[in-house]
């Protein structure tokens, strides 16, 4: 972007709208431009004047050639200032509205790109010099380059709407509870591309120079991609790193308990693995560790997993599973499986621990010993 021109735009528009406002300029064209517009209108006039006199003096036949050459040309007086008229009629109405966009700061910085600038800040204040051609169009220029208005008319915005599209997704993912599968992320960066490649150059150099996603303004990006041949390794190099922050946020969340691969513990876990079926031991010993780690996150043994094999109410053989807790509740799953919710009613079934366990026995030997049906009593008294 030339910044050197945007900010002299931002002159000119102070200055022409400080001169509309105090009545000292009015709208479309500048006196001078309007000048060159009534030659043109007399030049055109006095041509069709002649054609028709030509055509009406009765010295050609209606099927003679130059007959019909004098119709043709009379016809194309009309087309062309009819033309003329269009155009100065589009300039009057574009002008406040590029300029009304120019002052709301919703044009976009890829107007002045270097490659190619443009020059309809200089048309709206009167500062841009005028030509007409000869098919009635308005030309606009400096340094002796014009253009035709109908070809430099189009301006662009800021692509606001693109990049609140892209920051919903960086903003969604997040927010997510978990990190998102490879094959999710990638829907998400496809979406973009689509976006991208939708909105084209303008839209592209719009997202990366007018300040629209936060951090690429930090980003030194080669001038020699800014080419308009160059257009497709610009898009390549934006949508990399978007890639590159996209997955750094997805790379920062949690990984969802479901998707973790199960792995055989080694001996040196600091947590123990007990084998047995439905011995009242064994289920006071899961019991306990249920218990903990619902009430402190970790088993007494300080680990986040508790790992047993046991037979349950409906395994032919003995099974491994891993108890533990996610967002405080806790979840089962047998080894290379997924977890499910196992609410401690749920728990108790499976262990089958009675609903009432009421203490036997004599009273305990020191406050640091316990039970299993201690540990029972605890685990089926905490609500989850």
């Amino acid at each position: 972007m030339d910044d050197n021109l945007f900010d002299k735009d931002r002159i000119k528009a102070a200055q022409f709208l400080n001169a509309a406002e105090a009545g000292a300029i009015q709208a479309g064209l500048n006196p001078k431009q309007r000048e060159k517009v009534n030659q043109y209108v007399i030049d055109q006039r006095n041509k069709y004047v002649n054609a028709a006199w030509a055509a009406g003096s009765g010295r050609f036949d209606k099927k003679a050639p130059a007959y019909i050459e004098l119709i043709q040309e009379m016809n194309q007086v009309k087309t062309n200032l009819s033309n003329l008229a269009n155009q100065q009629k589009a300039v009057a109405e574009n002008q406040q509205q590029y300029l009304d966009d120019f002052q709301s700061d919703r044009i976009s910085k890829a107007n002045y790109d270097p490659n190619s600038p443009s020059v309809l800040m200089d048309v709206y204040t009167g500062n841009a010099e005028l030509q007409i051609d000869e098919g009635g169009n308005l030309m606009f220029g400096r340094d002796g380059q014009f253009k035709r208005y109908s070809d430099i008319a189009d301006y662009t915005l800021k692509a606001t709407d693109t990049a609140n599209t892209i920051l919903n997704v960086a903003d969604k993912l997040a927010a997510s509870r978990y990190r998102l599968p490879n094959a999710s992320l990638k829907l998400q960066k496809n979406r973009i591309k689509s976006i991208i490649d939708k909105g084209g150059r303008k839209s592209l150099l719009s997202l990366i120079q007018d300040d629209l996603l936060p951090g690429f303004s930090d980003i030194e990006i080669p001038q020699e991609l800014y080419k308009p041949e160059n257009y497709s390794n610009l898009k390549n190099f934006f949508l990399g790193t978007l890639d590159s922050a996209l997955d750094d946020v997805n790379n920062g969340l949690p990984q969802n308990p479901k998707f973790i691969k199960k792995s055989k513990p080694s001996s040196s876990a600091n947590y123990p693995i007990q084998y047995g079926g439905r011995t009242l031991k064994e289920r006071g010993l899961i019991a306990k560790a249920a218990g903990s780690l619902l009430e402190t996150g970790a088993t007494p043994e300080g680990a986040t997993t508790y790992e047993f094999t046991y037979r349950g109410p409906n395994d032919v053989n003995t099974t491994k599973y891993e108890l533990t807790t996610v967002d405080g509740r806790l979840v089962l799953a047998t080894a290379g499986g997924d977890y499910v919710p196992m609410p401690p009613e749920k728990l108790a079934k499976f262990l089958k621990i009675p609903y009432e366990v009421e203490p036997i026995g004599p009273p305990l030997a020191s406050e640091k010993e316990s039970s299993p049906l201690d540990d029972m009593n605890f685990f089926l008294n905490y609500k989850q």
